[in-house]
């Protein structure tokens, strides 16, 4: 009567538990490759985010620049406005009686 297990089936039966273990390792591999794929996924939805918050802040930084620039240019064309002659004389009388105020307070005529 022959053995029951003979050395074929043994070894067989060897190759196919090698077999299973490899595919649970593999598996196992392919869920630590999964774990770290689902990882930089989030890495990278982080930066994506962070870039659009980013261009948000940039465009708002923009808008202020260009709202800064045009107020420098109305402020230049109101700075860029000439006085007449007369002007300039009625300022000049004005500083002169206001200097003249102010020396009247702290040198009084006895």
């Amino acid at each position: 009567m022959a053995d029951p297990i003979d050395g074929t089936e043994f070894e067989r039966g060897q190759r196919e538990g090698a077999e299973y273990r490899r595919g649970q390792r593999d598996g196992e591999i392919a869920g630590q490759i999964s774990a770290r794929l689902a990882d930089h996924d989030r890495h990278f939805a982080t930066i994506n985010g962070s870039i659009e918050k980013l261009a948000l802040a940039m465009g708002v930084l923009n808008q202020g620049v260009e709202r800064t620039a045009i107020a420098a240019e109305a402020l230049k064309g109101a700075a860029a406005v000439r006085w007449s002659l007369w002007e300039k004389a009625f300022a000049a009388v004005v500083a002169l009686s206001a200097l003249g105020g102010l020396l009247g307070l702290f040198f009084p005529v006895k």
